[in-house]
């Protein structure tokens, strides 16, 4: 997967970074995974709070979204690596 857009350059994934995703690994609190969120895959951080799971994106100032099961949201997988081009 490749990263779009400039909103994570804060958290260190840049415009065309190509993500390395372990499907097999599971994901930990605090782990920056890919999720389906509404259909379309997304780059969130996996947040825990008593209890209970979250995806929360880099601006902290958005809702999160939560892994409750009433929600059409899943995680896709850990992130493991990140391969940043200097050359564009």
């Amino acid at each position: 997967m490749r990263v779009s857009g400039h909103g994570l350059v804060q958290a260190g994934f840049h415009d065309k970074d190509l993500l390395i995703i372990d499907r097999a690994l599971s994901p930990r609190a605090g782990d920056w995974v890919v999720a389906t969120i509404d259909g379309s895959l997304s780059l969130q951080r996996l947040v825990s709070h008593a209890g209970r799971f979250w995806l929360q994106g880099e601006d902290s100032r958005l809702a999160r979204v939560p892994l409750d099961g009433e929600h059409d949201h899943r995680i896709w997988g850990p992130v493991c690596h990140v391969i940043h081009a200097f050359l564009r």
